[in-house]
């Protein structure tokens, strides 16, 4: 597959490079091409380490040298818990939750740009796109964690 091959020099750019092709590939949306890739990049970030992982090498090489700069998988859970935790750093954010008919939590999420709002999972711009990506960096380096760790220790927590 295409995502281990992203490892290396210019990382940033062949990630970009594989998101468009994704979503040109599938007619999909750059939100929905970013939600595969980075959840396949957190799958292989978050088993290769495991014994009895079945695993091919150029994966498992992928997870320990690109840790540090693989994407966080950008949903409307995270996005809720962004605006609400850092709502200054996430203004062009809307987000709100609320309670299905079973009574189970959901979440929606927009991006606001140029007065107009769009559901998170539809962006087509992939600038919008990698400003939130920054904009985690940011706050992961601030709290000297990769941005993954970041996610999943301070943006994943109950309430």
């Amino acid at each position: 597959t295409e995502v281990p091959r992203i490892s290396g020099e210019n990382f940033d750019s062949k990630l970009k490079a594989l998101i468009l092709k994704t979503a040109k590939d599938f007619n999909v949306s750059i939100g929905h091409a970013q939600k595969l890739i980075s959840i396949l990049t957190k799958y292989a970030a978050a088993c290769h380490r495991h014994p009895d992982a079945q695993m091919p090498e150029d994966w498992k090489s992928f997870a320990q040298s690109e840790f540090g700069r693989m994407p966080v998988p950008i949903d409307a859970i995270v996005l809720y818990q962004l605006k609400k935790l850092y709502p200054q750093e996430f203004s062009d954010v809307e987000a709100g939750t609320g309670k299905d008919k079973k009574g189970r939590p959901t979440y929606s999420a927009k991006i606001v740009k140029n007065g107009a709002s769009q559901a998170w999972s539809r962006i087509s711009d992939y600038d919008t796109y990698w400003s939130l990506q920054t904009r985690i960096r940011a706050l992961a380096e601030a709290k000297k964690v990769a941005p993954l760790e970041f996610e999943m220790r301070h943006l994943w927590v109950t309430e």
